[in-house]
């Protein structure tokens, strides 16, 4: 027995020291950091090795964006370490470890001598890499001419498409782009894609952008925005470069514009200007009078969006003229401007200024999907001239290394005058229901003025700090519209005339303050205590008045489209993060408790009592990223949100705008609560080049606010609003619904096709949703799925050869729970391909191609092809000038078609556009990036 015990105590020894040596021997961390010898900057992205004295390689990873690494080991010994970047000398040292971590703190890279351009083609670049929760694209990995901007290189890019001239990345919009960590232009995503050569860029990076005091806290707020950081090249700190064009082309069309960019280490100047009757836009709008909705939808018949805002939230839509199609004769100019101040003071700023002339001759058919085969068609002319001011700058104030302010003030001013005749009628498959002849003649003026401030302070411990983040923002719309309408009710052989003026004063302001305050707890974890309070206020005043023929004056008040309301919105909340970190895990949980206070008042005294609204609710969310490895990680992002119904969406004041297409709110709508799930797994493989993504975006609503529409068979009496509808026209009112949901995916993989020089992207998506309605008193269940994918090839040849493939298909189907609504398969398919070609170092040859088509059974298939191209020649020195005759829409097939599903109806939309025409332009392209070494990739 006592042998036993000993042979057991022996054992327990052994396993004792085998443990030892397996916790001695086991991976330990070589950590150290990457700069620039020269600027002292640091190099994300370097390469870092570790060799074995036969050569053999025992581990290896990329420095972070902060230029840092960890690389692991697991047997002491004498190694060689090895650090390379594009661009650089590579950097060795024999380094000798005995199993503890080791340091070898700051490693200065020097820059090669040799041309740069050489090097990259012989580099071995990753497409994507993955940086804690960033997407890097290498931009080395992917070839663009020389004329190429930031929009082109962009599109080469796995995960990043641009979908209906909208701009997304990994599935959602993107609402912001930056310029090395710094706002250009503030959140006007076209004026940096349009305006910024490709030739600049080092990298792109893709990331959730989160809010200031996120960023300080460590604590995720959840105020995020999808986000695109264009990083660029060492020489462009100090570097003047712009590009100038003019040209004059057939039917009397003209094109010109310019941008220049004056950049000196910290102080970054740009200013871009354009004037042109070719629909081409360098910017943004910036429409401060948007209120949501379809601005192609039939007055009154829009499906509500979820969680409140109807399309008409303060009435401002049927004060302005839409935009968005037709074509329009652009002038505008604007300038932005970065600078480092001083050690304590960072300051960036811009102001835009646009003036719009549009003419729009619009057509769109509305077949609803009711068994009975109505339709809507609406044939509609619009005038408009619009004038945009846009101001916004940011300060950045370290008062001191424990306190610093941030103070970011916006001022925008718009005005909008136009004209609009329409001819509109109402059928069902037998006959024609009714006929609407209207013009308008609307303007409006409005100002949106906000600010924000953010004090932050830290302690003497370490994680322990206090904030407190204020914003305010304050708004005025004054509007005015005639009115001539003449609508004609065959089923009862009457004839209703409109002859009328309205007016619109509307003012709002909104207050918040947010308070924050961590403490440690540990090394691996921290809690964080907040408080919110928030407040906002509106008042809308709208007032017609009928032509009186006996005085030649608008002075018949009309009080059925008469509202005077005032509104106030009220939450208190509070609540507690937790926040938990290793090397390879983030953890973040919250949990908010939210009480809220909705009142409206209505002045009229005919007019129906908005009940006051109180909300109670429990907002949990929680962010998990998980680093596989130091390129690979996987990000699970789950939140919850409230939202309330908007005034007018519960004021029971019917809209008779369009005597055929009424609209009224209901007071008895409930607040919508949402939970909402992001998964994100990005999987970059160094030694391929290639990157493997995938994304997953969900959405569940409770009480979702749906639309609840009555389509009369019959001339119908609403007794209620003393009201008449007559036969085919319709009532839409809105009713909170289950039953909503929205899922989305996409798998992509992106990899360099060696044999021919080329990257080849490879990307299938998924998206299904449930949208739930009521339609004449029966609840309805709009179910669409649709699937597809895409394919994109882009050379990587050289510059001289530049293209880009691309096809694109995407088969959808709208499945409706009732037997009398219709049920709409369709395939949509694009292709697209595009060429520069230069030859003999001065002849320029660009062609473009695209095709869509839309096919629906039972339906007219539309198929549109598109061909551009352009011959040019370039001279002057360092081909610095460029002439060049182009063709826009040499077939002449463009008709600016779309079609899109509701539950309600199917939309086909044409408008007018410019068409073919030929032009000839002149560019010059200015250039100076530091002595000329524009190609050496920038150390953040």
């Amino acid at each position: 027995m006592e042998n036993y015990y000993s042979n057991f105590k022996i054992k327990r020894l052994l396993i004792g020291i085998f443990l030892l040596s397996a916790i001695t021997i086991s991976a330990q961390d070589i950590t150290g950091k990457v700069i620039d010898g020269n600027s002292k900057q640091t190099i994300p992205n370097a390469g870092i090795a570790l060799y074995g004295s036969t050569g053999s390689l025992i581990s290896s990873t990329i420095s972070t964006s902060t230029g840092t690494f960890d690389l692991h080991y697991k047997l002491s010994g004498v190694y060689r370490l090895r650090v390379s970047f594009v661009g650089y000398q590579t950097y060795e040292r024999d380094i000798k470890l005995d199993g503890q971590g080791v340091s070898v703190g700051t490693l200065s890279l020097k820059e090669k001598t040799q041309d740069i351009s050489e090097v990259v083609v012989k580099a071995s670049v990753p497409l994507a890499t993955q940086r804690g929760d960033t997407t890097v694209m290498n931009a080395s990995a992917y070839k663009t001419n020389p004329d190429a901007n930031v929009q082109d290189l962009v599109q080469k890019m796995p995960g990043i498409v641009v979908q209906n001239g909208t701009l997304q990345a990994h599935g959602e919009d993107v609402k912001q782009v930056l310029v090395d960590g710094k706002e250009f232009f503030k959140d006007d995503i076209t004026a940096a894609l349009k305006n910024l050569p490709a030739s600049i860029v080092n990298e792109i990076q893709v990331y959730d952008s989160q809010s200031e005091q996120t960023r300080f806290t460590g604590f995720d707020d959840g105020n995020r925005l999808k986000t695109i950081n264009i990083v660029t090249k060492t020489g462009v700190t100090k570097s003047q470069f712009g590009r100038f064009y003019a040209g004059a082309g057939s039917d009397n069309l003209y094109s010109a514009g310019g941008n220049l960019s004056l950049f000196r280490n910290d102080r970054r100047i740009t200013i871009i200007g354009q004037s042109n009757n070719t629909n081409e836009r360098n910017f943004a709008m910036g429409n401060i009078f948007s209120g949501g909705g379809n601005p192609n939808g039939p007055p009154g018949a829009q499906v509500a969006t979820m969680g409140g805002g109807s399309s008409s939230s303060d009435g401002v839509n049927n004060y302005s003229v839409d935009t968005q199609n037709g074509i329009n004769k652009i002038n505008s100019i604007g300038f932005n401007y970065s600078d480092q101040l001083s050690k304590k003071i960072k300051l960036d700023g811009n102001y835009f200024f646009s003036s719009l002339n549009n003419t729009s001759a619009q057509s769109s058919l509305y077949d609803y999907t009711a068994r009975q085969g109505q339709s809507y068609l609406e044939n509609k002319n619009t005038t408009a001239h619009v004038i945009n001011h846009r101001f916004n700058f940011r300060l950045d104030y370290d008062i001191d290394d424990r306190n610093s302010l941030f103070i970011r003030p916006n001022i925008s001013f718009q005005q909008s005058d136009g004209t609009s005749r329409t001819l509109s009628h109402t059928d069902s498959v037998s006959k024609p229901l009714s006929a609407v002849s209207s013009s308008t003649a609307p303007s409006l003026k409005g100002a949106n003025i906000s600010g924000q401030i953010l004090f932050r302070h830290k302690f003497d411990r370490k994680g322990r700090t206090l904030s407190l983040d204020i914003n305010s923002t304050s708004q005025t719309k004054n509007g005015n519209n005639y009115l001539n309408s003449i609508t004609d009710y065959y089923s009862s052989n009457t004839i209703d005339t409109v002859r009328e003026y309205s007016n619109l004063h509307s003012t709002g302001y909104s207050f918040s303050a947010n308070a924050s305050y961590t403490e440690p707890i540990n090394r691996k974890s921290m809690v964080m205590i907040n408080y919110m309070y928030g407040y906002q206020t509106g008042k809308s005043n709208q007032k017609a008045f009928n032509y009186n023929s006996k005085t030649g004056l608008y002075d018949d008040r009309d009080l059925s489209l008469t509202s005077i309301y005032k509104s106030n919105y009220q939450t208190n909340s509070g609540g507690m993060s937790y926040l938990y970190h290793t090397r390879k895990m983030n953890l973040n949980t919250n949990l908010n408790y939210q009480h809220g206070t909705l009142t409206g008042e209505n002045e009229l005294s005919n007019a129906f009592a908005i009940p006051s609204k109180t909300y109670n609710n429990l907002l949990p969310s929680m962010m998990l990223r998980y680093s596989f490895s130091s390129t690979t990680n996987l990000q699970v992002d789950y939140r919850t949100s409230a939202s309330a119904p908007s005034i007018a969406q519960l004021q029971e004041v019917l809209d008779k705008t369009n005597p055929t297409q009424l609209t009224v709110g209901n007071s008895h709508l409930a607040q919508t609560y949402q939970h909402s799930l992001n998964v994100r797994l990005i999987a970059p493989n160094t030694s391929t080049a290639s990157v493997f993504m995938a994304f997953i975006n969900g959405s569940l609503s409770n009480n979702f606010i749906a639309s609840n529409t009555l389509i009369a068979h019959s001339d119908t009496l609403l007794s209620k609003y003393n009201q008449t509808l007559a036969k085919g026209g319709q009532l839409t009112t809105y009713q909170n619904l289950s039953g909503y949901y929205n899922l989305n995916g996409m798998v992509g993989y992106g990899f360099p096709f060696t044999a021919i020089k080329t990257n080849l992207h490879l990307m299938l998506n998924a998206n299904a949703s449930r949208t739930p309605s009521i339609i004449n008193n029966q609840k309805n269940y709009s179910r669409q799925f649709s699937w597809g994918g895409n394919l994109i090839m882009s050379s990587n040849i050289s510059q001289n050869v530049d293209f880009t493939i691309n096809s694109r298909a995407n088969f959808s189907s709208v499945n409706n729970t009732l037997p009398e609504q219709t049920d709409t398969h369709f395939w949509n398919l694009s292709s697209g391909a595009n060429l520069t070609w230069i030859a003999l170092n001065h002849i320029v040859f660009q062609s473009g191609y695209s095709f869509s088509g839309y096919f629906q059974q039972g339906s007219k298939n539309e198929i549109t092809n598109m061909l551009n191209c352009s011959l040019g020649v370039k001279f002057l020195k360092k081909n610095a000038g460029d002439l060049r005759f182009s063709c826009n829409d040499l077939l002449n097939q463009n008709t600016n078609f779309s079609r899109s599903t509701t539950p309600l109806y199917t939309l086909t939309h044409q408008s007018n556009t410019v068409g073919r025409y030929y032009m000839l332009t002149f560019t010059y392209t200015l250039g100076n990036f530091n002595g000329g070494n524009q190609g050496a990739p920038r150390p953040m």
